[in-house]
């Protein structure tokens, strides 16, 4: 068996024994950085809150990898209003969001790509991707991240994409 077929059996037994979210988010966490990324986030916000259009925070999971200053801005500035992941959630759109390929768009606001060029420039988040989620409670996704340039992280991305997916 290859390395890679084992280390996903060996991650999704893992996963299948954890017996709470936060147990099989460490998991989770623990193959993101054996894959070669350097962190990862878990984010939920509440149908209510979407469907209502009320701004509330998300819920954030992470680990200590990911930059803690950039959750706490996120949060202080509500920038769950111009998160272009969230708003393509609420298109229906559940593709996965690769950030620099959609900071490079035309597609994004002003104010969705000021928050991409923070991440990059403040956070030394230099690339990421969102895998979103929906179901009748709301939206979430789990957002990888890299610091790896473009050349690096999409190698990365190629190689381990269907995994991270599982």
């Amino acid at each position: 068996m290859s390395t890679r077929a084992t280390l996903l059996g060996d991650f999704l037994e893992e996963l299948c024994a954890a017996t709470d979210f936060t147990e099989r988010f460490d998991v989770y966490a623990r193959y993101i950085t054996a894959l070669g990324f350097d962190g990862a986030s878990f984010t939920y916000v509440p149908s209510l809150f979407v469907s209502n259009h009320i701004h509330v925070s998300p819920i954030f999971f992470f680990f200590f990898y990911y930059p803690q200053a950039f959750i706490e801005q996120y949060n202080n500035e509500h920038w769950e209003q111009y998160d272009f992941t969230i708003t393509e959630l609420n298109k229906n759109n559940f593709a996965i969001k690769d950030w620099q390929q959609a900071y490079a768009s035309q597609a994004l606001t002003a104010a969705a790509k000021q928050q991409l060029l923070i991440a990059k420039t403040d956070y030394d988040i230099k690339n990421a991707l969102t895998i979103p989620l929906k179901n009748f409670a709301g939206v979430s996704g789990t957002s990888i991240i890299s610091h790896e340039k473009n050349r690096s992280f999409n190698k990365l991305k190629k190689e381990h994409l269907e995994t991270l997916q599982i």
